[in-house]
């Protein structure tokens, strides 16, 4: 997965996604590390929906409710994050064992982006002058 990222002075942050989306950061977008939460919480989402759905359990509505808390000082980083499920529809209270499983399959074996918040990354840098 590639993203391109273009800035010219005095303009917009431009991403350009392998995908072929474009999206551009102003004051208007979310700030990056909002995005991760995002991310964190669209990820979650979509495996619980899916594992629900194969478990047929006939919910109405689903919120997801993130809240993230950052460290003092820089880098900043996330130390603790909380994940809220909140299921709306009838009779849900029947289905709680196959809800808890979803949201645990999720946060355990499926969300690549909680498993990569939960693991050493390998990065490497490279600069190019042109």
């Amino acid at each position: 997965m590639k993203i391109k990222l273009s800035y010219s002075l005095g303009k917009e942050f431009i991403f350009e996604t392998e995908s072929g989306k474009t999206y551009t950061m102003d004051e208007n977008a979310p700030r990056p590390m909002e995005l991760l939460l995002i991310s964190l919480s669209g990820c979650t989402g979509i495996d619980v929906v899916e594992i629900l759905g194969k478990m047929k359990v006939p919910y109405e509505k689903l919120e997801i409710f993130v809240d993230g808390k950052r460290a003092s000082e820089h880098p900043r980083r996330y130390e603790y994050i909380k994940i809220i499920y909140k299921f709306y529809g009838k009779k849900l209270s029947e289905y709680r064992e196959k809800i808890e499983r979803a949201v645990l399959l999720s946060q355990e074996k499926y969300c690549s982006v909680k498993a990569s918040l939960n693991s050493d990354i390998n990065h490497e840098i490279e600069i190019i002058d042109l």
